[in-house]
């Protein structure tokens, strides 16, 4: 087995980028469960993608950019 960065997809995921933004759009949008069931993966996948799209737009951005007071 070989395995390569590519620019398509994260680190450890079996699916593009492309795809599993989308998954993570329907997922805050509709439970689990449907969105397992339009995109034919299993619950346990749908929170996987998630959990990476979350962890990979955490750490492109930072969160108290732009704050001046609190």
């Amino acid at each position: 087995m070989v395995v390569a960065a590519v620019p398509w997809a994260r680190g450890g995921a079996r699916f593009t980028r492309l795809f599993e933004d989308q998954c993570a759009w329907l997922a805050a949008h509709a439970p689990a469960s449907v969105v397992a069931e339009l995109l034919w993966i299993t619950w346990r996948t749908v929170t996987a993608i998630v959990t990476r799209v979350v962890a990979d737009a955490r750490g492109s951005r930072d969160l108290f950019d732009g704050l001046v007071r609190i």
